[in-house]
């Protein structure tokens, strides 16, 4: 079968030819993909490739499919049933895992490769959607349980004034849940994400904010003169960290979801000391943030979030679908 693989030789990707993988333990199942979202971590893979050490890499990891095949020890799961996975696994026998903090394990893998037509993963990370859910919403799941992540360690109360920095999946994500709990949400970004912004408004409803045309600092104190309770960071960026302790009321929360590529961002600490700023990281998802997820499938809730897949691409168009992320063209691509 097809893959679109990172490799040594290719630009930085490019399509193989790997074997059709099958199951080889009694705890795993075997699952067609339906659709991939592209990654912001694929994205950034593209655009400054790693140095691998090995030939190639299938990734891939925001999919949603059905289960083609079972083994012998599953016994929730059959043929058939249209499941969700997560992206990454815990030892399971750390203080973490043992806890439900699988994301914080020190020896967690990432469970991915789904540019492809199948892939094999044990059964206690899949999860079986209700028949309601279309496969395309559910090739969301991935980062969506991220969000959701992120806001369990977040205290958001009906009314609360939040501002997110950032207009991309994740930004959206935080924005559309966040007013769910009840608060004055307005995500924030720049003219060179306008068409994101435009669908964030014109799609979802939400409430944006240009800050290349609007001064972000005083529209919000004119909102509130103390500032928002919470402000939570999409973008792994030292502007918007620093945006957003001048943007937080002293007391407030800021949270941070986007990641920093490596770099090292200079960020002026004396103001989460001045203010009080309740500073929170969230990186990736927990099993509870699926069980969450599902629930929230199961209200339906979340059904207009599809709106925000602006393109779908066959796998072999994935260089088109990559540059028009690139440009900012697309919100978010997803490959068949």
């Amino acid at each position: 079968m097809k893959a679109l693989a990172l490799t040594k030789a290719g630009d930085p990707f490019e399509i193989i030819d790997v074997e059709e993988p099958e199951i080889r333990k009694d705890d795993q199942v075997k699952i067609k993909i339906h659709g991939t979202g592209v990654c912001g971590g694929d994205l950034s893979d593209y655009l400054n490739p790693p140095v691998l050490k090995k030939e190639s890499i299938i990734l891939g990891h925001e999919y949603s499919g059905e289960i083609v095949a079972v083994g012998s020890k599953v016994n929730d799961l059959n043929v058939g049933d249209r499941v969700i996975a997560e992206s990454s696994a815990g030892c399971e026998k750390c203080i973490y895992c043992r806890d439900g903090y699988t994301n914080l394990c020190l020896d967690r893998k990432g469970i991915s490769g789904s540019y492809t037509d199948y892939i094999v993963v044990p059964a206690r990370y899949v999860y079986k959607l209700a028949e309601q859910i279309s496969l395309d919403l559910a090739a969301l799941s991935e980062p969506l349980a991220c969000v959701i992540n992120a806001l369990e360690k977040t205290k958001i109360r009906p009314g609360d004034l939040v501002v997110v920095i950032g207009p991309g999946p994740l930004g959206i994500f935080t924005s559309y849940l966040a007013r769910l709990k009840g608060a004055r949400v307005f995500l924030v970004g720049r003219s060179s994400s306008k068409k994101r912004l435009e669908i964030a408004k014109d799609k979802l409803n939400l409430n944006i904010i240009n800050s290349d045309k609007i001064n972000v600092k005083k529209y919000i104190s004119e909102l509130s003169k103390y500032g928002a309770e919470t402000v939570f960071g999409c973008a792994g960026s030292e502007q918007v960290v620093n945006l957003a302790f001048d943007l937080v009321k002293r007391g407030g929360s800021y949270t941070e979801l986007g990641l920093f590529n490596a770099s090292s961002p200079n960020i002026n600490f004396e103001k989460i000391v001045t203010k009080e700023i309740k500073v929170t990281g969230a990186v990736s998802h927990r099993p509870d943030s699926w069980d969450r997820l599902l629930k929230l499938y199961q209200s339906e809730v979340l059904k207009d979030l599809e709106k925000i897949i602006t393109n779908k691409y066959p796998i072999k168009d994935w260089k088109t679908a990559f540059e028009n992320l690139k440009a900012r063209e697309d919100l978010k691509a997803v490959l068949y």
